[in-house]
């Protein structure tokens, strides 16, 4: 099921006051969700690692079209910043309803020459952050909480061998529970 604001059925209907936090990778397109998700009526937190000013300036914009918004500094490799962010999410606005992991990182190289400490950030980035944001969501969210996981298909296109096994792990994750 899509969530609700990319509903075929939604065209343009405001969210019930919801909260929703997102790590973003791509700062231009986890600003674009972030204001997209703050111009349907939710309350945006949004996380950053080494760019204050940026985050700062998707919150200005949110506030300044009458959202409301937060930036937090959590860096995706670091458990605890993960669960710290999504802790300070749920005391600011009370609730989390969606969770958006469009967090990753890649680092392209040929096998022998690739660090095994570079590859264990890949696996801390996008699969363990991945993980304990959506684990630490879910106990903060009622019936009907989203949560979207955003992957890229550049690794399919690269064939890095290092990186390869980072995506059907993030796809295992994205996968709903079978009962």
């Amino acid at each position: 099921m899509y969530p609700k604001f990319f509903d075929n059925q939604y065209h343009g209907k405001k969210t019930d006051s919801e909260s929703c936090i997102g790590h973003w990778w791509l700062p231009w397109f986890g600003a674009a969700i972030a204001k997209r998700l703050a111009d349907d009526g939710a309350a945006v937190a949004l996380t950053y690692t080494s760019s204050p000013q940026k985050a700062d300036d998707v919150v200005r914009a949110i506030e300044s079209a009458g959202g409301k918004a937060l930036a937090i500094r959590a860096d995706s490799a670091d458990v605890e910043a993960v669960k710290n962010a999504v802790a300070e999410t749920v005391k600011a606005f009370g609730r989390l309803d969606i969770l958006v992991n469009n967090t990753g990182v890649a680092a392209l190289a040929p096998i022998d020459q690739f660090s095994l400490e570079e590859f264990d950030r890949l696996v801390a980035i996008n699969i363990k952050g991945v993980f304990v944001a959506t684990q630490e969501a879910i106990r903060h969210m009622g019936e009907g909480g989203r949560i979207i996981n955003i992957g890229s298909v550049t690794v399919k296109a690269t064939r890095s061998l290092a990186w390869f096994p980072t995506l059907p792990a993030l796809k295992l994750v994205s996968s709903p529970a079978q009962a």
